[in-house]
């Protein structure tokens, strides 16, 4: 059997939709498509991002949704300036910026309003 499967969506809930709105827009720049009936919608490069507000959100503990970057070091000081604070996991070795190199792969872990946690990875 083959499933003909057409574009990628991503799905992310939220405990306040006003807040991810913010966020995701104003603060990472999203470009901003439409409000469908309480579910944000957001272009990543081609792909939907739909935020929805869930009743009861618990965040999860791993990365939802992340970014390949090619200046992981620029990308992480933008964030920085806008107020956002890197996440960091005992155990792994983190520089000054809060990024984590795993090998040759650098990643910077953080979190939206809700506490989902989105990651930058690159060089």
């Amino acid at each position: 059997m083959s499933i003909k499967l057409g574009s990628h969506l991503a799905f992310l809930g939220v405990d306040d939709i006003a807040a991810a709105r913010t966020f995701y827009e104003e603060t990472l720049g999203l470009p901003f498509v439409t409000d469908e009936m309480g579910t944000l919608v957001f272009d990543l490069n081609g792909t939907q991002l739909r935020i929805s507000q869930v009743e009861g959100f618990r965040p999860q503990t791993f990365t939802v949704l992340g970014w390949l970057v090619e200046d992981i070091t620029a990308e992480t000081a933008k964030l920085a300036a806008a107020g956002i604070e890197p996440v960091r996991y005992p155990g792994l070795p983190h520089d000054e910026h809060g990024i984590a190199a795993l090998g040759s792969v650098r990643i910077l872990w953080f979190a939206d309003p809700a506490g989902n946690v989105l990651s930058l990875t690159g060089s």
